[in-house]
């Protein structure tokens, strides 16, 4: 079959036509490809999502071409500048990774030539299985202020107990063959001088080849009240004891010992405490079957008060033990120190010489100065002017010795 020239030509033009013009398309959707600019955003994590430490992709869009910076403030992370270019399809992918250094409420800022953007995310390790607490759950009630924790974790591993202050210290513990673990925690009566009714405890510790646990924490546990505070029976309130020692007692129940501190009241007994040894101011007292306690110690005169308190028997958190119960009522006593024993009597005076004819004579004595014994002054010194004690006594002496030379004249006679 021929075909005039003129539609041969007419064809020749339609061909041309045809693959210039499908030439001109492919180099329109070339160059749209590459002009690609979609905007400037994070698309994954998304805001305010909980993301795993470890590997993480921070994905957005952007202008293709562009180069993209990851920063995390505060967050090492490794590549430590990590980036990307953005791909023809205006996306972009940054793989890093971030340690336990993470965890916790952090920004991911993505910053381009020209645009940035920023989310806020939340970090966490990863869960692991391989610590466990089976009881109690957190929320519920437990019977009684001393709390027995139990779980599971691979055997070998150390489990360590952490009640924030509140609960008595516990050492780690080495897990066994059959991977159970238990706790047995006496929680305290007061916090922040409140009464504790509520609370938690964090587990955590390595598993056998030292990689720490991811922590597992029982919280909002309802704690029943306190044991009963206990009872001082004596001394009674403002007692006297004329002693420095003294000695409190009581009942009590729920606890193994009661915790007894003394306090100054009045000046006296302040400035003596100050001398004394810190020991002096508290005493424990062990409860007997029937619950009944004392406690001794030695203090200084003065008005003291006494406060008993229930406690556990741990030397750990300090030397008085763990409270169980709320303090008792101040009971106020006086001390005095003990009354001086009486001076012994002094002993007799011996009785003087005596002679077979009487009584020994008294022999008069001369004032220094005076020679005479009547008031007249010895050479080289002033005279005497006024009245001697020289001359009655002299006086005395003689009439003395006259009597008595009568008596023995007497008793002669009437022996001749």
């Amino acid at each position: 079959m021929t075909f005039p020239r003129t539609r041969v030509r007419s064809l020749g033009v339609v061909v041309v036509a045809t693959v210039l013009l499908s030439g001109a398309s492919l180099l329109g959707a070339s160059a749209a490809s590459a002009d690609v600019a979609l905007p400037f955003t994070i698309t994954s994590p998304t805001p305010n999502q909980t993301v795993q430490t470890g590997a993480v992709d921070i994905t957005g869009t952007g202008a293709s071409g562009d180069r993209v910076t990851i920063e995390i403030p505060g967050v090492q992370t490794t590549p430590a500048e990590p980036s990307a270019t953005v791909q023809p399809d205006g996306t972009w992918d940054v793989p890093l990774s971030v340690g336990t250094d993470a965890v916790g409420f952090h920004q991911i800022v993505a910053s381009g030539t020209l645009d940035s953007a920023g989310i806020y995310v939340t970090f966490e390790q990863p869960a692991s299985p391989a610590l466990a607490v089976t009881s109690p759950t957190s929320g519920s009630t437990v019977p009684s202020r001393e709390v027995t924790f139990r779980g599971t974790a691979p055997a070998g591993s150390i489990v360590s107990a952490d009640s924030a202050g509140l609960g008595t210290y516990q050492p780690d513990v080495v897990v066994g063959d059959s991977g159970a673990w238990s706790f047995t925690i006496r929680f305290s009566v007061e916090s922040l001088n409140a009464l504790l009714s509520r609370a938690s405890v964090t587990f955590g510790g390595q598993d056998p080849s030292g990689a720490p646990f991811v922590p597992r924490t029982v919280s909002d546990l309802a704690l029943p009240a306190p044991s009963a505070t206990p009872v001082v029976v004596s001394p009674a309130a403002g007692t006297t004891i004329p002693s420095t020692t003294v000695t409190v007692s009581g009942t009590a129940t729920g606890g193994p010992a009661v915790s007894v501190f003394f306090s100054p009241v009045d000046a006296a007994a302040r400035t003596a405490a100050n001398t004394l040894p810190e020991g002096r101011f508290e005493s424990t007292g062990v409860l007997d079957a029937d619950g009944n306690w004392t406690a001794t110690t030695t203090l200084a005169p003065g008005t003291w008060a006494a406060v008993a308190t229930l406690i556990a028997d741990d030397d750990v958190h300090s030397s008085a033990g763990f409270p169980l119960s709320l303090p008792s009522a101040p009971r106020q006593f006086v001390l005095t120190a003990a009354p001086a024993s009486a001076p012994a009597p002094a002993p007799a005076p011996s009785p003087g010489p005596t002679s077979a004819s009487g009584p020994a004579p008294i022999v008069p004595t001369t004032p220094a100065g005076d020679p005479t014994g009547m008031g007249v002054a010895a050479a080289g010194e002033l005279a005497f002017t006024g009245s001697s004690p020289a001359a009655p006594l002299l006086g005395a002496a003689l009439l003395l010795g006259a009597g008595l030379a009568l008596v023995i004249l007497r008793r002669r006679r009437r022996l001749g």
